[in-house]
């Protein structure tokens, strides 16, 4: 009896060994080698700079036929949907979290929008 216990001792310290060496050859898996090279981080102009982006007034017109379709009456009037962003701001920083927010965004269908079209900018107006 005594002899059988101290076999299962050393059979279990043994299985304990072996256990401890390959949970040893998993963990050096996982660990990772840090190369010099990547521990220069390199220097950009936008380094501890914030990026921020404000657009004011923006309006956008979607003809809801396509090309062929769409048949524009005598004043140049076809169906859209108009979409309109009073402001909208972007911003963020390197290497953290980014904003955007939007204000007073409004949208409509209409069925007759006049294009008008001056030489530089398009002109919006609804009927």
């Amino acid at each position: 009896m005594q002899a059988e216990k101290l076999l299962r001792q050393e059979q279990r310290a043994l299985e304990l060994e072996e256990m401890k060496k390959k949970t040893k050859r998993v963990m050096r898996t996982f660990v990772v080698q840090k190369s010099t090279a990547s521990l220069k981080r390199s220097s950009s102009l936008l380094d501890n700079r914030t990026v921020l982006i404000n657009v004011a007034d923006i309006g956008v017109a979607f003809p809801l036929a396509l090309r062929d379709e769409i048949e524009v009456d005598a004043i140049g009037c076809v169906p859209a949907f108009l979409m309109s962003i009073k402001t909208a701001t972007f911003s963020v920083k390197r290497y953290e979290s980014g904003h955007a927010s939007m204000g007073r965004l409004s949208f409509q269908f209409v069925k007759q929008y006049v294009t008008t079209y001056s030489e530089m900018t398009p002109i919006l107006t609804v009927v």
